[in-house]
């Protein structure tokens, strides 16, 4: 979690994403199951606090480390040097999620992001996604989905 330039604090956050063998539906070969927010319900940017309401949708698993960071939260700590950190409703692959960064704030993240303690989690969040797509392979349901 980089502290950035401006004081603020930002996260990755993978909490979307079910482990292995917790959601029961089968899906395509090769994707993994994850929450996706309902923007017609709960446009971003949430408010701190507020509620939300998620779709469980699938997507093919990533196979790179820049795609295993596209699909993940980023979370903003609420108060600096606090433990409460806040999803706006963005993930880290749409502009949108850290458009309002200055240069410098963004050149730090950019650091961040590309320091090897993160690789190592981005590669973890592969693998994640490579388990539970295994996983689902095997699963007995199917999911029906809200439009």
């Amino acid at each position: 979690m980089p502290t950035l330039p401006s004081g603020r604090t930002l996260a990755l956050a993978k909490d979307h994403i079910p482990p292995a063998g917790v959601v029961t539906f089968k899906c395509p070969p090769g994707h993994y199951w994850f929450e996706q927010l309902d923007r017609k319900i709960c446009p971003p940017p949430l408010e701190p606090g507020s509620e939300f309401l998620c779709d469980f949708v699938h997507a093919p698993c990533p196979k790179t480390r820049a795609e295993a960071l596209a699909i993940l939260r980023v979370l903003e700590r609420i108060e600096p040097g606090g433990t409460e950190y806040r999803w706006a409703g963005y993930i880290a692959g749409e502009p949108e999620a850290l458009a309002d960064l200055t240069p410098e704030d963004r050149a730090e993240w950019d650091a961040w992001v590309a320091s090897p303690k993160v690789g190592e989690f981005l590669d973890g969040v592969i693998e994640e996604c490579k388990r539970q797509a295994e996983a689902n392979a095997g699963n007995s349901g199917w999911m029906v989905f809200r439009e």
